[in-house]
């Protein structure tokens, strides 16, 4: 592990959550990422402890995975944090990865900023959509 740091590789720990029914497929849900961060190219996953899946409301389970996980660099890391979208991210090691790679940073930041508008767009045409339906509804239940 060290030499991986030494090579400019980054050591972090994180924790993914999954929450929803029935409890079997939050299990599933769990397993199912850790197999495939296992197969993520530039990630090795160091140590993980997959905890079952528990009641939290009448109806919903809720299930977590703790990691510590080396990544080859900060933009694959970003990617692992955009696709996996964890609760938490600590970064070990390095002290400053961010310093090392200013235009890893950049390219990360565009990234982001992307998929922020194509949220936004997203959201923008889903309320659109919700006042036409909301508007059609009124129309039969006035019909009626």
């Amino acid at each position: 592990m060290s030499q991986k740091i030494r090579e400019g590789w980054i050591r972090l720990k994180m924790i993914i959550e999954v929450a929803g029914f029935p409890e079997e497929h939050i299990d599933k849900s769990i397993k199912t990422i850790a197999e495939k961060l296992d197969k993520e190219k530039g990630m090795i996953t160091v140590e993980r402890t997959a905890h079952k899946a528990t009641k939290v409301s009448d109806k919903v389970f809720s299930a977590f995975m703790e990691l510590e996980i080396l990544s080859e660099s900060l933009t694959l890391l970003m990617g692992l944090v955009y696709d996996y979208l964890p609760s938490s991210v600590e970064i070990i090691e390095p002290e400053d990865p961010i310093s090392d790679d200013p235009q890893a940073v950049t390219m990360i930041l565009n990234d982001l900023l992307a998929r922020l508008h194509r949220y936004n767009q997203m959201i923008h045409a889903l309320k659109a959509e919700n006042i036409v339906l909301k508007k059609e509804y009124q129309k039969i239940k006035q019909s009626k």
